[in-house]
C-alpha cells in the first residue's frame, strides 16, 4: 500500500540511502504504486517479466514516459529464458537487461548472457550484483 511505501521511504531517508534504493517486482502495479511515493528520487525500478514482448515494452515505456525525471529502469528475465531477441528488445527500448536465478552457474552461462547485453544479475540467495553500463 502507499502507506507502507511511505514508511519505507522515511526509513531510507533517515538512513541516508534513499538514492541507493532500487525497487524490483514481478508486479507492474507494485512499481506504479511505489513510483507515487518515490518518484525518481531512488536508483530506479526493475520489472521482473519473463514474457517480454512488444506489449510489455510499450507498457514499460509508458511508465518511463510518465516519470517527472529519468531514473534507471530495467527488465529482468529468468536467465534460462533469455534469448538474443529478448535482450535486444529490452536494450533497444532503453532499459537495462537483467537476469535472475543465476546462482551457481558456470562462467560460460554468464559469458553467454554478457554477450547478449545482460548487465545485471540477481542470485538465488537474493543478493544482487549490478554491473551498470
Amino acid at each position: 500500500s502507499e502507506e507502507n511505501w511511505k514508511r519505507v521511504r522515511e526509513m531510507l531517508e533517515r538512513l541516508g540511502i534513499l538514492k541507493k534504493f532500487h525497487i524490483k517486482s514481478f508486479g507492474y502495479g507494485v512499481l506504479q504504486n511505489a513510483y507515487k511515493v518515490f518518484g525518481s528520487d531512488i536508483d530506479g525500478y526493475t520489472w521482473d517479466n519473463d514474457d517480454v514482448d512488444e506489449e510489455t515494452i510499450k507498457k514499460y515505456e509508458a511508465f518511463r514516459d510518465s516519470m517527472s525525471a529519468p531514473c534507471r529502469l530495467g527488465i529482468e528475465i529468468q536467465f534460462k529464458n533469455y534469448t538474443e531477441e529478448k535482450a535486444k528488445m529490452i536494450r533497444d527500448a532503453g532499459f537495462f537487461a537483467a537476469a535472475w536465478n543465476i546462482a551457481r552457474r558456470d562462467y560460460d552461462e554468464y559469458e553467454r548472457l554478457f554477450k547478449m547485453g545482460v548487465t545485471e544479475f540477481t542470485e538465488d540467495n537474493h543478493c544482487s550484483m549490478g554491473l551498470n553500463y
